[in-house]
């Protein structure tokens, strides 16, 4: 029958998970799958978390650079964004190479957002040393590259190993990117711009460390 559950004796060279079995379905099996369900929860947790941070950071590094150089530059930041991210994904698609297997992936996507939160509280430690000066416009337009960059070579890669949920990736991404825009609207009601981009990169390094739960 297809349900089945037979015992007998343990045999010196039958393991005993091999004794019960549910049909095709045994106990280490069912263990794979709820471990899978796990990985798939904390990759999606992890997407929500960084696209939040880094509509936030887009934001509240709009008012850090309307104070550092003027309103007037403002609009190069959704440009850098755009830029970056797509940037981020080539480099991934060109340079390096799919993970192996779902381990790989994660400890690599882990990594990837620990250099994200890293590169934000970096840039904005830079751009405030800097202060303000004109003529170094395209230095703080570089500085501001950086995270953006980095983000897109996580995302590329979160639909590149994914693609077969790829909806509920993309899900993730855009409830993510709608908390980080309410979020950080109302965290820079509470704190300075600067303060705010150094809260996003806690969140983006959560992120990053929520991948890496449970791994051996």
């Amino acid at each position: 029958s297809r349900f089945e559950t037979r015992f007998r004796p343990y045999g010196p060279a039958e393991p005993r998970e091999n004794i019960l079995t549910f049909g095709s379905l045994n106990l280490a099996s069912e263990y794979s799958l709820n471990s899978a369900a796990g990985d798939r929860r904390r990759l999606l947790v992890s997407i929500f978390l960084l696209s939040s941070g880094l509509l936030a950071f887009e934001i509240a590094l709009t008012r850090l650079l309307s104070v550092l150089i003027s309103y007037r530059y403002v609009f190069a930041v959704l440009s850098l964004a755009l830029l970056g991210q797509g940037l981020g994904a080539l480099y991934l698609a060109l340079r390096l190479p799919k993970p192996v297997d779902q381990a790989n992936c994660m400890q690599a996507m882990s990594r990837v957002a620990v250099w994200f939160a890293c590169s934000i509280a970096l840039s904005v430690a830079a751009l405030i040393l800097l202060g303000y000066a004109a003529p170094l416009v395209p230095v703080y337009l570089a500085i501001s590259f950086v995270p953006f960059f980095i983000a897109g070579i996580f995302l590329a890669e979160a639909f590149r190993f994914y693609s077969a949920f790829s909806s509920s990736v993309y899900g993730a991404d855009l409830l993510g990117a709608g908390s980080g825009c309410i979020g950080v609207v109302i965290l820079l009601q509470c704190i300075s711009p600067a303060q705010s981009l150094y809260v996003t990169a806690l969140v983006v390094y959560v992120a990053g460390r929520l991948l890496l739960k449970g791994m051996p």
